[in-house]
């Protein structure tokens, strides 16, 4: 899509409007594309379907190609009409991200960039980069914080395997919903410190809403399709979550009580179906990067699925129809997995909380990429540390993970731990 024909996009004014298309305007219209197969697929009408099927294909193909910046490693915010990049980083791109659009590779390596602290604070996401020279700190739209774009992110974090990252976003939008009357957020935050500026509106819709789409869509990884029969729960969890449970889900005419638990070696969820409907459940747990799947049961019998096995995660695939209760047990084989610490900003301070940048699995070691303040300590609870054989950049005492970042300067410092597992 043109911006200059639709009227709109990311950002409202100012020096970056002066675009062909943003990415967040290409994204809103590549979903609408998608939707629309979808839509005439249920309503029978195959000639739409197809149609837009291959206006999919094309424009994800034109995404990757016009987007992508080799500079920055990560999908631009827009390009003008000579096709020339808005060499700017902002996290717009994640809106493209949680939809699937671009390549794995290149959706995560964006979602990285975003988290580093200069784009990303204690109490959300930046709309510019701090080290860009249009940046702002209290201007609406080249500098503050916004929650409801935060929540984006996560989503989007969560939805492409960066779980760590995914979690802080999410808690940091949570807990804006406690600092003033319950439930009142604020439009946008400074993107220094850790307060709004005078002008933000302190009740603002988009911004109270900001956790719902993250905790549905991302952390628990939930999809509904009634038309199709379909329900899809992908939860992304933190490793030390026991439970979670989920009361009254309704997808057509069925409704769904669910509860997992999770123990060192063993994830089981239990599953009552009520109601008139016919449900095909795909239950994809996220678990850590170098968890082995040993053993599937669905109701007592065993069960053969596919899993899926990536550097950052281990998500075994299991399909099957709900008749009535229904429990399924997944056995796995665990593995160190790092979780993030609690938020702890507070009104008035400066970012200071560890990033989590990347995490991954290589060979037999735990590699954690992580940002925190100069000169300061960090303390992340490991879940199995005791699978641990040895630390490298960081020392751990029981359960904890103790990190100090060298002062070099009073900015941020990126540094990696290696926790090895076997020799």
């Amino acid at each position: 899509m043109d911006n200059r024909a639709a009227g709109l996009g990311a950002l409202e004014y100012g020096s970056l409007t002066g675009i062909q298309t943003d990415v967040y305007l290409a994204a809103v219209w590549a979903r609408a594309v998608q939707a629309m197969a979808y839509l005439a697929k249920v309503l029978g009408d195959p000639e739409v379907a197809r149609d837009a099927e291959k206006r999919e294909v094309q424009l994800n193909q034109a995404f990757d190609r016009l987007f992508w910046n080799t500079r920055t490693r990560q999908y631009a915010y827009a390009f003008d009409s000579d096709g020339r990049l808005v060499d700017e980083v902002t996290p717009w791109c994640a809106v493209a991200a949680l939809w699937g659009l671009g390549t794995p590779e290149r959706r995560q390596t964006s979602l990285r960039r975003i988290a580093r602290a200069d784009v990303t604070t204690d109490w959300g996401v930046r709309m510019l980069s701090a080290e860009s020279p249009r940046y702002e700190p209290l201007n609406y739209n080249y500098g503050a914080a916004w929650p409801f774009l935060t929540g984006w992110v996560a989503t989007a974090d969560f939805r492409n395997g960066l779980v760590q990252a995914g979690v802080q976003n999410l808690r940091s939008t949570v807990a804006l919903v406690y600092e003033n009357a319950l439930g009142h957020v604020n439009e946008v935050l400074s993107g220094a410190t850790h307060i709004w500026p005078e002008a933000s509106v302190p009740h603002q819709g988009f911004s109270t809403t900001g956790y719902v789409l993250p905790v549905l869509w991302g952390l628990l990884g939930l999809e509904a399709d009634a038309p199709a029969g379909r329900l899809t729960f992908a939860p992304a969890l933190p490793a030390t979550w026991p439970k979670v449970r989920i009361r009254n889900l309704r997808v057509g005419k069925a409704r769904l009580d669910l509860s997992l638990q999770r123990q060192r070696d063993l994830l089981r969820l239990v599953v009552e179906e009520r109601g008139t409907g016919r449900l095909q459940l795909q239950f994809a747990p996220v678990l850590g990067p170098g968890v082995k799947v040993q053993q599937v049961k669905v109701n007592g019998n065993s069960l053969n699925v596919r899993v899926r096995t990536t550097p950052r995660l281990t998500q075994p695939l299991v399909g099957f129809e709900l008749t009535g209760q229904n429990t399924v047990e997944i056995v796995f084989q665990p593995a160190p997995e790092v979780v993030p610490p609690r938020t702890t900003s507070q009104l008035g301070e400066r970012p200071h909380e560890v990033r989590f940048l990347d995490v991954y699995r290589q060979g037999n070691t735990l590699v954690v990429r992580l940002e925190g303040r100069s000169g300061t300590f960090a303390l992340i609870p490991v879940s199995n540390a005791d699978l641990v054989k040895r630390v490298e950049g960081g020392n751990l005492s029981g359960n904890t993970l103790h990190v100090l970042f060298p002062a070099t300067g009073e900015g941020f410092v990126e540094k990696t731990v290696r926790l090895v597992v076997g020799e």
